[in-house]
């Protein structure tokens, strides 16, 4: 077979190759092969959208995780980052653990304890969490863990947005008031400090 028919072959998605004379029998089961197997394709792409329409019908940030790593989320989970798909959250924050902020009684790295085995080990337990959302402001979340059965490795994570609560201060009053101090001054250096372009102007 020439290279150049290989590869437009491998390019269309060619399914089997046949050799002439074709056998009947084989061709027809090669077919109901082929019929199978898109049909399969499709049933998945089908399942997959309504998984994510699903997901985007929540008002919590939801994000799935296989061994680690992010496979599907909701539009409120990627506004929330700034990003446009899974991959490119991927791309942007590789540990999103790495992005909880410390506070007493919450779940962030520190030593001895790791995010992501924290909520695997207590999946049922319920997680404060702090965060920065795309305009730097601080959140207070609620972190809620689900396995899902029959996959291993698999977890759904849910994040419940509580800041209006205003109950950071109940568990750390003193770094509370040090986050506090920390947006004033970012806002009031946005304010006086004019931006690039002004600059460049």
């Amino acid at each position: 077979m020439r290279k150049s028919t290989s590869t437009k072959r491998s390019r269309w998605g060619a399914f089997r190759y046949l050799k002439k004379p074709v056998n009947l029998n084989n061709l027809i089961d090669i077919l109901h092969l082929a019929v199978k197997e898109i049909k399969h394709e499709a049933d998945e792409e089908i399942f997959r959208e309504q998984v994510q329409n699903v997901f985007n019908y929540q008002s919590a940030m939801i994000v799935m995780y296989r061994e680690r790593e992010p496979i599907l989320a909701n539009q409120s989970f990627l506004d929330f980052f700034d990003a446009e798909s899974v991959v490119d959250f991927c791309e942007k924050v590789q540990n999103l653990g790495a992005l909880f902020l410390e506070h007493d009684g919450f779940l962030y790295n520190r030593e001895g304890v790791e995010w992501f085995s924290e909520i695997t080990i207590y999946s049922e337990k319920l997680f404060h969490v702090k965060l920065k959302d795309k305009n730097d402001a601080l959140r207070h979340l609620l972190l809620k863990v689900q396995k899902i059965p029959h996959q291993e490795g698999v977890l759904m994570l849910s994040f419940d947005d509580v800041t209006e609560l205003n109950l950071l201060k109940l568990f750390d009053a003193k770094q509370l008031l040090a986050d506090v101090a920390e947006q004033d001054t970012t806002a009031i250096y946005s304010f006086y400090m004019p931006s690039k372009e002004m600059r460049e102007a």
